[in-house]
């Protein structure tokens, strides 16, 4: 098992532009891939910047999983969807690469955020991947969760 810690940060609302799909956990892996997959070859002109994998809860089962940027220069197609990042506290934890995705996660819900007693997770805010410009699957990038407390 990796070592994973967990920052507390303010972050800022942003507003994304992407594509997103329906998902739930026990089909994330291969939604949420085959997603990726379709926004980098169809979008990846906007691809040197920041991406954003957000996850929108839509029940205790299901959620909307968001492939996402800002698109600050207007070159993404009007057509594509927005999703919002709302300004709040979030808990921030590092992760070494892709392959390790599940298991911090696992870490966030049920080790750290079980253990706390000043943080609770925000069931109103969302969470998602913040992956730096020029990424690649080795490399490590972070997971936002919103919190309260």
């Amino acid at each position: 098992m990796s070592e994973f810690t967990v920052t507390i940060v303010e972050y800022p609302a942003k507003r994304l532009t992407g594509i997103k799909v329906r998902s739930n956990m026990a089909k994330a892996q291969e939604d949420c891939s085959a997603l990726w997959q379709r926004f980098c070859t169809d979008y990846a002109q906007v691809m040197p910047t920041a991406s954003y994998g957000v996850t929108v809860m839509v029940n205790a089962e299901d959620f909307d999983y968001w492939a996402a940027v800002e698109d600050k220069d207007g070159r993404l197609p009007a057509d594509l969807e927005h999703v919002d990042i709302p300004a709040g506290k979030y808990a921030v934890c590092g992760v070494p690469n892709l392959a390790s995705i599940g298991e911090a996660y696992m870490f966030i819900f049920q080790n750290w955020l079980a253990s706390q007693q000043t943080y609770a997770y925000d069931e109103q805010s969302l969470s998602f991947e913040l992956y730096p410009s020029h990424w690649s699957v080795e490399n490590p990038f972070e997971i936002y969760v919103g919190i309260k407390g």
